[in-house]
């Protein structure tokens, strides 16, 4: 077990913590002072935190961690602009590196405010200049964005921080065969190739992330919004800021979804900034067009509206869709079906009132009119109308025809792969359809692209307890002890889930049920509890008390759970049933 550094605390004999800087999925960062050095320079200590708290792990954790500090001890001491490794210690999984002076990027990558294109050419050579030292010596960074870049005080020089590699530790599980694997993808979404997304990194995966900076910079847009949009690249750029079409360009072929088309390398890139002519004035055509004849205006003027009765939809199906909305909003779903239903009449190509219409079917529980009316929106709109995919893959779902369910999740990672809800909706799904390694895979791509998705993280537990399950009844004995490896892995996993959203019962109920798998029963009935003050109404959280009281033997304990359970929902078929199986018993008179 790894053990957290305190405030106040010396590392090393020579390293003091003075402050906590941040924490993140893959350990914390602190300020510090060398205070065996005259006037106690500060300095970064970092301290990686594995998933997997096992010795196996650990060790492997360990080794890995001594070669990738051996790596960035190298690179920092031969180049200025990457903060120099001062001391590391295995045991504690710490870095010790250089402070830098200065304020990061995302001081000046704002939201909404668009950079001048000189700027962020002069912020691309700099990286770049980085990138060509790094990746010559075989080394890629991951994690390239605004805050993992310093504008170093004393100089005005980029410095680049934080490098990747090293934080894959905390991701590492190791198996029961001594096998080792990386959990998690290492970077952060929206800079993220989908390369990268899969475990696969290249060196253009970095000149990716820093082409998707750059258009940040230029349009003031988030990178999950601008690669939400369709326009993505060069399109974008020149339609939402002022920007040469030689640099979009540049920018364009940095940012291609696949890595083959990218540029290969820093240098090619910093070739290319190079060439760009940024004095050039751009030249206006002012001569005047000669009058229109009046005729041919006015027979052009009835085309178009023609032309755009066809494509726009009239006033008075918007009217009716607002209205719709409006009730929908007002929870009145039969009337705003029907104002939907005045909207397709006049305008059937209108795939929003569609929409629309399928989710005020569903709240009706009519999940086959859903399906209908979803369907209807893709049609008339295109294939790859990913709102209406959607709809139509909730609506599978809930008709429990959960392979096509899958089969659209499918084509809507395609369409958009770090689109988290769309993971964990799979998930959901194949854990739903006995595809548990599937659906864990899927849970856990939902918290790469979102740390702090609390429903991921509770489904990754879920998937968890259920291969401990599966595990448990097989025949053979280190299969059956697996089962309990599982488990102890779904309540880390629980945990996590817990930190991130404390009053989410279904968080609670899981670590209690992987508890009271492994017999720890005492913390089992805490977790329960605990999710019963979140939720007094929560009769699962009863149900599961039950069954512990029950494994401890005590069954009128048990049965006061049970009737708790059976007040709530007075249908609950499994806790009746338990409830008549533990009167049945000669040791427990009947209430």
């Amino acid at each position: 077990m790894i053990a957290n550094l305190t405030l106040g605390q010396i590392i090393g004999g020579r390293y003091q913590i003075v402050q906590e800087l941040g924490r993140g999925a893959f350990g914390k960062t602190y300020l510090a002072e060398d205070i065996q050095i005259p006037g106690k320079p500060k300095c970064v200590v970092k301290q990686f935190k594995p998933m997997a708290q096992d010795s196996a792990t650990l060790d492997v954790a360990k080794r890995l961690f001594v070669q990738e500090a051996e790596v960035l001890s190298k690179i920092g001491n031969d180049h200025s602009q990457i903060p120099r490794l001062l001391a590391y210690y295995p045991e504690e999984l710490c870095l010790i590196q250089e402070f830098i002076a200065g304020k990061d990027l995302r001081q000046e990558i704002l939201p909404e405010q668009k950079l001048p294109e000189g700027e962020v050419i002069k912020i691309l050579k700099d990286i770049l200049k980085v990138l060509v030292f790094i990746h010559g010596e075989n080394v890629i960074h991951r994690d390239i964005k605004p805050s993992n870049v310093i504008r170093r005080a004393a100089d005005g020089k980029l410095v680049l921080i934080d490098f990747g590699a090293v934080k894959e530790i905390s991701s590492i599980q190791t198996n029961v065969h001594g096998e080792t694997r990386v959990t998690v993808a290492i970077g952060t979404p929206g800079f993220m190739p989908s390369e990268q997304q899969v475990g696969r990194p290249c060196f253009s995966s970095d000149i990716y992330a820093l082409g998707v900076m750059a258009m940040e910079a230029l349009t003031g847009i988030s990178p999950t919004k601008l690669q939400e949009d369709e326009r993505f690249g060069k399109e974008l750029l020149l339609q939402e800021c002022d920007v040469s079409k030689k640099l979009a360009a540049v920018i364009d072929k940095m940012v291609r979804v696949d890595w083959r088309e990218r540029y290969q390398s820093a240098q090619e890139v910093l070739k290319d900034l190079e060439s760009l002519n940024h004095w050039k004035l751009p030249q206006f055509n002012l001569k005047r067009n000669k009058k229109i004849p009046l005729p041919l205006l006015l027979a052009s003027f009835v085309g178009l509206v023609g032309a755009a009765y066809l494509v726009i939809p009239p006033a008075l199906t918007i009217y009716y869709y607002s209205k719709g909305k409006s009730l929908f909003e007002k929870k009145q779903f039969v009337d705003a079906i029907t104002e939907y239903d005045k909207a397709i009449s006049i305008y059937p190509n209108a795939k929003n009132a569609w929409l629309h219409r399928g989710y005020a079917f569903s709240k009706l529980k009519q999940f086959d009119q859903m399906l209908d009316s979803c369907q209807k929106a893709v049609e008339v709109s295109n294939p790859e109308f990913i709102h209406g995919l959607n709809c139509m893959a909730l609506a599978l779902q809930e008709l429990d025809r959960g392979k096509e369910a899958i089969a659209i999740y499918n084509k809507l990672i395609a369409l958009k792969p770090n689109d988290y809800r769309f993971w964990y909706n799979k998930g959901e799904v194949q854990l739903k359809e006995g595809l548990i390694q599937e659906a864990l895979e899927s849970f856990k791509q939902a918290t790469v692209f979102k740390p702090d998705y609390h429903f991921a993280w509770n489904g990754w537990g879920n998937a968890l307890v259920a291969l401990g399950k599966a595990n448990l009844n097989q025949p053979d004995k280190a299969q059956r002890e697996k089962a309990k490896q599982y488990w102890r892995e779904a309540i880390e996993i629980y945990t996590r889930a817990i930190e991130i959203k404390p009053d989410y019962e279904y968080a609670w109920l899981g670590r209690g049920n992987a508890k009271r798998l492994l017999k720890e029963y005492s913390s089992a009935l805490q977790d329960y509890e605990q999710a019963i003050v979140i939720n007094p109404e929560y009769y699962e959280a009863y149900y599961n008390k039950a069954l512990t009281y029950d494994a401890l033997n005590d069954c009128q304990a048990a049965l006061d759970a049970l009737n708790k359970a059976i007040r709530i929902r007075p249908g609950y078929t499994a806790a009746i049933n338990k409830r008549e199986q533990i009167k049945s018993r000669n040791n427990c008179p009947a209430q």
